[in-house]
């Protein structure tokens, strides 16, 4: 089945003037212009593209990359808006579009608006639509603490950060428990801290409990000394600040990370220096 606003791998099947031919293993075929055509592509031969409606409304293959494929939410620029809806730079030769009843106000050429792009049910279309909230439901009472979710940023608050995580739940992201800056459409992996009587979800960026956060910490911090020649000029007492510019973690969890790498004889520390020692040096 050739799905449309999806990657897909299709075999080469048949050449034309206007390009290639591509198939999948039901008999279903879709064309890829000539103009991405490479001499590599040759009869028989399986190629990653992505397949959407060209301006005439026929499913169309495509090497170009969007910048966001059908069930995603990302931030895009408008390019321009005329009586039938504005249209949306999402990488490609063809403008995404965004109907007018998909929109939640008006919209200007060159402002960049959160979207999700999505199959229009009517027509089949991959459009956009501004209604990223559309169809969530409550968050289950019975999930587990640090339960997982994949989220994307949809609001940015005076307290932290909307998401909305795995296409279908509402969770809160909290300023106090993010070290990193956080924009319209990033995606992040977050885990579940509080299930609210509203339905929705509090969630953090980190593990929760210490087995599952301090390995992870300790693999940043090696990270960074790594690539800072081994050494760098921090210690338990560097303000909490400074800890969370650097390594993206709280005070907390950084000394916790620095204790373990200790007694596993990762790391020398001094007055004003932390040095990562090599695995060898430590073997008896």
């Amino acid at each position: 089945m050739i799905i449309n606003g999806a990657y897909q791998e299709l075999r080469v099947e048949k050449e034309t003037v206007q390009g290639v031919y591509v198939g999948d293993s039901e008999g279903n075929r879709v064309l890829l212009p000539s103009r991405f055509v490479t001499p590599e592509m040759v009869l028989g031969k399986k190629i990653r593209v992505f397949v959407y409606n060209d301006s005439e409304d026929r499913p169309v293959a495509t090497t170009q990359i969007p910048l966001a494929v059908a069930g995603e939410i990302c931030v895009l620029r408008v390019k321009d808006v005329n009586p039938v809806g504005a249209f949306l730079d999402w990488g490609l030769d063809k403008d995404l579009m965004i109907p007018y009843k998909e929109q939640l106000r008006p919209l200007e050429v060159g402002e960049d608006v959160l979207v999700k792009v999505k199959s229009d049910l009517v027509s089949g279309r991959i459009i956009a639509t501004m209604k990223v909230r559309k169809g969530t439901v409550e968050v289950p009472r019975n999930l587990p603490h640090g339960h997982q979710f994949e989220g994307s940023v949809i609001e940015v608050t005076h307290i932290g950060w909307r998401l909305l995580m795995d296409d279908k739940y509402l969770g809160m992201l909290y300023r106090s428990d993010v070290y990193e800056r956080l924009e319209l459409g990033d995606k992040r992996t977050v885990y579940l801290t509080r299930t609210r009587s509203d339905g929705r979800a509090d969630v953090t960026l980190q593990k929760p409990g210490y087995k599952e956060a301090i390995p992870e910490a300790t693999d940043t911090l090696l990270e960074v000394l790594q690539a800072q020649g081994g050494t760098l000029k921090v210690t338990a007492k560097t303000p909490p600040a400074e800890i969370e510019r650097v390594f993206k973690m709280s005070k907390k969890t950084f000394k916790k990370a620095l204790g373990a790498l200790y007694k596993a004889r990762r790391i020398e520390i001094t007055e004003n220096n932390i040095t990562l020692i090599e695995k060898n040096e430590n073997m008896d």
